[in-house]
């Protein structure tokens, strides 16, 4: 049977290796020169030619948007073992080649007829047969769900003293991902249960919920992790049970350290009912940093469902909340949006006539949901803007709002109302006039 072979070439540690180093050790591999002063930009434009699939998080696969593999696809993914190696190493599969009959045939170290592959480790190299119906994520999954009993601190000591001479270490554990048996789940739930790096066990349940949220075996691993010592995937587990587990949410989004607060306020905005998440929101509401941005989110989430009456007081509330932090800032005029209040039309546009480019792009966008026929002068000075995020932004907003509120004419914009009797213009240099359509008579 015709099979294809992805051969996983490289792990390179990006940033701890010279750039003179990881050339010496990639013209070895018959690969063309690189240099890691980059980091990840390398892969793009030397060893993974093409597309690569965005997908990379904090350290571990989250998604790679594969379509089924067939003959003669290349695979451009990126992908992090954390947990297992440091998490800025990189896993670079080639292209996929046709495998021959004595391919097939060489000795199976790992198979599971789910997923319809087989693997086996070849030299300093790993090898991995696909069928050519085989999902590149289900087989990226297995690899990263690889559980590796021995620890890596001399890995990572051999990288700081010779890195050179730590590759072949490397390799080795490189090697060891292909030995453990069983299926992906099976794997991923040993993971999140046994693992003794509370950071494995966190990744392992967050992709067994985002990839495999409807199974019996993800529902019973959350369910166990609901009782681990780590407060984070408690929270995740929690997240993941919601309405079963909703006082672990509670409880955190209250006591425990800013970041897990802040994960856990914004999922309380977007589950709990207004009258529970309230008092979170009100403490959320009077901290700072990244607590405050997820309580100024939720209170808008919230804020979006209530009476015309409520949310422009809820708009005032957030407006308030502007301040010199910029990630607060950001956060209160992206809400704004979220709100629909037209009422921060004023506030937004004020905004974008500010000095700081990411809040200037971020009023843009927001004025391009709730903006009026009063923005358009606005956006289209903004559009002008020396700055590219502002003046994308701007442009993007300018012609929402465009499609939204009429029809463009040449060197004119024109906001017909629904009779068609009149129509404010405005002119390429961004002055407001109202025109009046001569009648049928004159």
């Amino acid at each position: 049977m015709l099979a294809a072979r992805v051969v996983i070439l490289e792990l390179s540690f990006i940033g701890m290796l010279t750039a003179a180093a990881l050339r010496a050790h990639l013209r070895r591999l018959k690969v063309a020169p690189l240099s890691s002063r980059q980091g990840f930009r390398w892969a793009r434009r030397s060893l993974l030619r093409g597309d690569l699939i965005e997908g990379f998080d904090d350290g571990f696969l989250i998604d790679v948007r594969l379509p089924p593999l067939t003959l003669g696809d290349h695979v451009r993914i990126r992908v992090a073992l954390e947990g297992l190696v440091p998490p800025n190493m990189l896993l670079l599969p080639t292209e996929l080649v046709e495998a021959s009959e004595a391919d097939q045939s060489r000795p199976v170290v790992t198979g599971h007829s789910d997923f319809d592959r087989l693997y086996f480790a070849s030299g300093p190299e790993i090898e991995v047969l696909a069928r050519m119906t085989a999902d590149a994520r289900s087989l990226l999954l297995v690899l990263t769900s690889a559980r590796l009993e021995k620890s890596t601190l001399e890995v990572e000591v051999s990288l700081r003293q010779d890195p050179a001479a730590a590759i072949p270490k490397v390799l080795q554990l490189a090697r060891e991902l292909a030995g453990p048996v069983g299926s992906p789940l099976d794997r991923l739930m040993e993971r999140a249960s046994s693992d003794r790096f509370a950071g494995a066990r966190l990744r392992a349940l967050e992709v067994l919920v985002a990839r495999f949220p409807n199974t019996h075996e993800t529902r019973t691993s959350a369910k166990a992790a609901l009782a681990d010592e780590d407060l984070g995937v408690r929270l995740v587990a929690a997240m993941f049970l919601s309405g079963e587990a909703d006082e672990i949410v509670r409880e955190i989004s209250m006591t425990a350290t800013p970041p897990l607060r802040a994960k856990a306020i914004r999922h309380v905005g977007k589950t709990f009912g207004w009258e529970r998440a309230r008092p979170i929101i009100e403490a959320g509401l009077a901290d700072k940093g990244i607590v405050l941005s997820a309580a100024v989110f939720a209170f808008a989430v919230h804020g979006a469902a209530r009476p015309p009456q409520e949310r422009t007081v809820i708009r005032l509330r957030l407006e308030s909340l502007y301040s010199s932090a910029l990630e607060v800032s950001v956060e209160v005029i992206e809400s704004l949006a979220i709100l629909g209040d037209e009422g921060a039309e004023a506030f937004l546009l004020s905004r974008l006539e500010g000095e700081v480019p990411s809040i200037r792009a971020a009023a843009a966008q927001s004025l391009a949901k709730v903006g009026t026929p009063a923005a358009i002068p606005g956006l289209a000075r903004a559009a002008g803007s020396p700055h590219p995020v502002v003046a994308k932004a701007a442009r993007a907003a300018l012609q929402v709002v465009r499609r939204r509120l009429g029809h463009v004419d040449e060197g004119r914009l024109s906001l017909t109302d629904e009779r068609g009797d009149g129509a404010l213009a405005v002119s390429e240099e961004g002055q407001l006039e109202l025109a009046t359509r001569p009648s049928e008579d004159s």
